[in-house]
């Protein structure tokens, strides 16, 4: 993704709380953003089960799309 897309996203996720910037640069979850990485990482984990059965490559912890895609 372009950087004024991440901007852009991460400009979202601070508005929905999920996300605060710190203060020697970078980003950090709140509380809200580890709530709701807990109901996200059980539907990677299913995702990747899934993945596994049919033979294509697993989605890693933060990547966004399955490699070569």
């Amino acid at each position: 993704a372009s950087p004024s897309v991440i901007h852009q996203r991460l400009g979202e996720l601070r508005e929905a709380g999920v996300v605060v910037l710190q203060e020697g640069g970078g980003y950090a979850l709140t509380e809200e953003g580890k709530k709701l990485r807990a109901c996200i990482d059980p539907l990677r984990d299913w995702a990747n089960r899934w993945a596994r059965r049919i033979g294509e490559p697993e989605i890693a912890a933060g990547q966004r799309t399955r490699p070569g895609k």
